[in-house]
């Protein structure tokens, strides 16, 4: 179960992926609390890849957005996600709200 787990986050079992945009297509999307805190979780889940091609895929490629889609915090997912628009990046900070889901109990 362990190994499984691990193979489909690209993080075991030899699995490796080719691009940033690749690695963030496979897991969905790679949570983050700040802006460049993604950027590793990406790196460990491919061969090869460093910041340079990371700063592509962001704002060459345009492959992959950081945007806030849960909880305040911020995400990496891929570009086509029909979640980003607009938006999808609004913040708490400027009258996005922090979940999508109502929260249970006393307020």
């Amino acid at each position: 179960m362990r190994l499984s787990r691990a193979r489909s986050q690209a993080l075991g079992g030899a699995v490796r992926e080719s691009s940033a945009v690749a690695v963030v297509r496979r897991v969905f999307a790679i949570q983050a609390q700040d802006a460049v805190a993604a950027d590793p979780g990406i790196r460990a889940r491919a061969d090869g890849i460093g910041p340079e091609e990371i700063r592509r895929a962001y704002e060459d490629e345009r492959g992959i957005v950081r945007t806030w889609l849960m909880r305040g915090t911020l995400h990496t997912v891929p570009s086509e996600d029909p979640r980003v628009g607009p938006g999808a990046a609004r913040t708490p900070a400027d009258g996005g709200r922090r979940s999508s889901i109502p929260r249970a109990g006393p307020r």
